[in-house]
C-alpha cells in the first residue's frame, strides 16, 4: 500500500508542475501571434496585387492605361490609406478592376478606394466611389460630348428654360444673387445639339434626404457643388453609356459599390473611423470642393 501511494504521488506531482508552468505562458505568445498575423496580412497584400492584378487587368484595360500604372496607383492608394490592407482581398480586387474598366484610376481625385466596415461580415470592405470629376470624365470618355456646363440658379438671376431648351442664364455679379431655387447641367453633343437637365431645389433636397450622408459632409459644406453633381448625374440619361458606367451613375444615390457585380445598400456599411469625413457621394474633403465643370 505504501509503495502504491508513493507511486501515485510521483505520477500526480509532475502533472501539477506542467500545468503550473504552461498556463502563464499562453496569453503572451497568443497576443504576439495575433499581431504578427495582422502585420503579415497587411504586408502581403501589396505583393499579392503585384502578382495577381496585371493578368486580370489585361481583360479590362482601356488603351490609355497600362497595367503597371494601375498597380502603381493602387499601391499608392494603399499607402495613403493603410486600412485598405484590412479589406477583403476580393472587394479590393473587384473595385480596382471595376474602376479600371470604367477608364478611371483610383487616384483619389476622380475615383476613390474607401474602406468601409461591414457590420454583418465583421470585416472591412473596399468600396469604389466615383466623385464629381470622375462622373464628368466618364461622360467625356463616351466621345459624344464636346461641352458640359453645370450651375445653380438663384432668385435674382435671369433664367429662361422653355420646352427642354436653355434660352438664357444671365448673372449680375455686381448684386446679391439671392437664394438658390434650382440647378442644371447642359450637355452639348459633337453634332451641335444640346440637352439640358433642370432640377428644382425640392427635387435635389429629396435626393439629399435619401443619401446616407445627407446630413454631413459636402451636402452640408458644399451643397451647391452637390446640387450640380446631382443635375449632371440625372442628365446623363441622354448619354450613351456602357452598362458598367450606367451602374455607377445609377447607384450613386446608394453609393455602396463593393464591385461591379454586387451592390449591397442594406448591409450596414459605415466608414472606417480612421478615415476623414468622406461623404458617400464621393467627394473627399481634403481634395476640396469638386470643380469639375467650367465656370462651376
Amino acid at each position: 500500500m505504501g509503495k502504491t501511494k508513493i507511486a501515485n504521488d510521483q505520477k500526480i506531482e509532475p502533472k501539477k508542475a506542467e500545468i503550473a508552468v504552461a498556463v502563464p505562458a499562453v496569453s503572451k505568445p497568443t497576443e504576439q501571434a495575433r499581431v504578427a498575423t495582422t502585420k503579415a496580412q497587411g504586408e502581403c497584400i501589396e505583393d499579392w496585387l503585384k502578382r495577381e492584378l496585371p493578368d486580370k487587368l489585361a481583360e479590362v484595360l482601356p488603351k490609355h492605361l497600362t497595367a503597371e500604372r494601375v498597380v502603381r496607383v493602387a499601391l499608392m492608394a494603399i499607402l495613403k490609406q493603410p486600412l485598405l490592407k484590412k479589406c477583403s482581398k476580393v472587394s479590393l480586387f473587384q473595385c480596382i478592376l471595376t474602376c479600371t474598366g470604367l477608364g478611371l484610376e483610383p487616384d483619389g481625385r476622380r475615383a476613390h478606394l474607401i474602406p468601409y466596415w461591414n457590420e454583418k461580415a465583421q470585416t472591412y470592405i473596399c468600396t469604389l466611389i466615383v466623385d464629381y470629376k470622375g462622373i464628368v470624365e466618364l461622360i467625356y470618355n463616351t466621345g459624344d460630348i464636346s461641352f458640359i456646363h453645370a450651375d445653380i440658379v438663384r432668385a435674382n438671376d435671369v433664367f429662361i428654360h422653355d420646352k427642354g431648351e436653355l434660352k438664357s442664364h444671365q448673372i449680375d455679379f455686381k448684386n446679391p444673387r439671392g437664394a438658390v431655387y434650382a440647378a442644371y447641367c447642359l450637355f452639348r453633343f459633337k453634332d451641335g445639339t444640346e440637352k439640358v437637365e433642370v432640377m428644382t431645389r425640392e427635387e435635389i433636397e429629396a435626393i439629399r434626404r435619401r443619401s446616407k450622408s445627407g446630413d454631413k459632409g459636402p451636402w452640408v459644406t458644399d451643397w451647391n457643388e452637390m446640387a450640380k453633381k446631382t443635375a449632371c448625374r440625372r442628365g446623363s440619361k441622354w448619354i450613351k453609356l456602357s452598362p458598367e458606367q450606367r451602374e455607377v451613375l445609377e447607384n450613386d444615390d446608394e453609393l455602396i459599390i463593393p464591385g461591379r457585380f454586387d451592390n449591397h445598400p442594406k448591409l450596414g456599411f459605415t466608414p472606417a473611423r480612421e478615415l476623414p469625413a468622406v461623404d458617400a457621394d464621393g467627394v473627399v474633403p481634403e481634395s476640396g470642393p469638386a470643380q469639375a465643370f467650367d465656370n462651376a
